[in-house]
């Protein structure tokens, strides 16, 4: 950075300072009117051997260089007053904003004015009397501002402007819009053609060896998506609007070669089936020419299959029915009827609940238990990783009752029990 060295000659510290004139070139940019057709537009203000000229143009702008917005006339970079501090007289940094480095950043015009505190006050070193502005010894801190120098930058712009027409330029940068608009437009036609081309070169086939499947998936269950990044057609700097327009044009091979497409199946309405897929997931490029690709679903069983069995029983007396749920028994007779126990019968297994003591007065209809008390009776119903041929296998299953005719006190059994096959009452 500048040294802010103060020289010691003698014993006296000595101070300058210096102004400047604004020349003939320097222009208000108040002045200008703010175009809003270039907005978006940035040049880089730079100094050469003809003097201050806009040597790039780029929608992108560092804010650590001298870019300046066109629309506008402003510039990029920061433009507020920093405060920094030097560790001695002697002009080592420390810590601080990085734009106190004027010398780093002159380019975007930052210059400094010192503070040095109270003047005249007096510091003994080595026996002598030294000026030391305030300061009790010479390496105290010394704080100074960074600022930016409008005067300069008006005077850079000016010498810039008279070199450039902003008419023509806004022209160049309506061209460069209109085709990058043009080439997006040719690129999601492209996506659309290359989706369009894999989906009907696409073979879907559903195989269901489970033979269970009720919702069979079609080809609406495949889709192609787009899955890559693409570049979104900013050219990058250049020296001049037609040079960063020739780079859409770059832009649009680049990505097309970057194109790849992924093969997505819906199998959301699988969920209940243990099944295989080929060809999802595949990758394809925009080159890829393919002539058929096969995409198959393969139903290997059904995860769970319930079976909703739940037999009738009855006799002269009593009937013995399933609803809701629930266990319901009707009383035909003009007797009082005790039902004492009710058993479940499935696959080779019995599931009895004694002591039930329900009484149902004569003529009546009442609920008993919940089939819900049968637990393992209720697993048993749900086969798991099933086919449709395994369903067909016939099971036992069956309910039997006893109860009692209290006027008679006479202890009867109610009993049906069948060979069913599991797939008629699959649900």
């Amino acid at each position: 950075m500048y040294k802010r060295a103060v020289a010691i000659t003698g014993l006296i510290f000595t101070l300058g300072g210096c102004s400047s004139t604004p020349t003939d070139s320097e222009i208000s940019v108040e002045s200008k009117k703010i175009n809003s057709d270039l907005s978006g537009l940035h040049a880089l203000l730079e100094k050469n051997e003809s003097g201050y000229r806009f040597t790039l143009f780029s929608e992108v702008a560092s804010s650590n260089e001298p870019w300046v917005s066109l629309d506008t006339l402003q510039p990029t970079f920061n433009k507020n007053d920093i405060e920094c501090k030097t560790a001695s007289m002697l002009g080592h940094s420390v810590t601080q904003n990085k734009l106190c480095d004027e010398e780093k950043y002159i380019h975007i015009f930052r210059s400094s004015t010192q503070d040095g505190g109270d003047l005249a006050t007096n510091t003994f070193i080595g026996g002598l009397a030294v000026l030391t502005w305030g300061l009790t010894a010479p390496v105290s801190n010394l704080s100074y501002t960074s600022t930016f120098d409008q005067s300069a930058y008006d005077v850079a712009l000016g010498e810039a402007l008279i070199n450039i027409d902003l008419d023509f330029l806004q022209k160049k940068y309506m061209n460069y819009k209109t085709t990058r608009v043009n080439f997006k437009k040719q690129e999601q036609l492209t996506l659309e053609s290359k989706i369009k081309q894999l989906k009907q070169n696409s073979v879907f086939e559903v195989k269901d060896y489970s033979e269970l499947l009720k919702l069979k998936p079609t080809n609406e269950n495949v889709s192609y998506k787009h899955t890559t990044t693409l570049d979104q057609y900013v050219a990058k700097p250049d020296i001049s609007i037609e040079k960063m327009t020739d780079q859409l044009s770059d832009i649009y091979k680049e990505n097309r070669q970057l194109m790849q497409f992924k093969l997505f199946c819906d199998t959301s309405d699988l969920r209940a089936y243990t099944f295989e897929t080929t060809g999802c997931g595949d990758i394809f490029s925009y080159d890829d020419k393919l002539a058929k690709h096969n995409v198959t679903f393969s139903i290997i069983n059904k995860k769970y299959q319930n079976i909703d069995y739940h037999p009738a029983v009855s006799d002269s007396s009593v009937k013995i029915y399933f609803k809701n749920d629930q266990y319901y028994a009707e009383n035909k007779t003009n007797s009082y009827v005790m039902l004492d126990s009710i058993s479940i019968y499935f696959k080779h297994n019995i599931e009895t609940i004694e002591g039930l003591k329900k009484q149902l007065p004569p003529f009546s209809d009442s609920e008993i238990i919940s089939g819900r008390r049968f637990n393992k009776t209720k697993n048993l119903r749900v086969f798991k990783n099933t086919t449709k041929v395994e369903l067909k296998i016939p099971v036992k299953a069956g309910i039997a009752v006893k109860y009692r005719v209290i006027d008679t006190n006479k202890e009867r059994t109610l009993h049906k029990v069948n060979n069913i096959k599991p797939l008629n009452y699959a649900s």
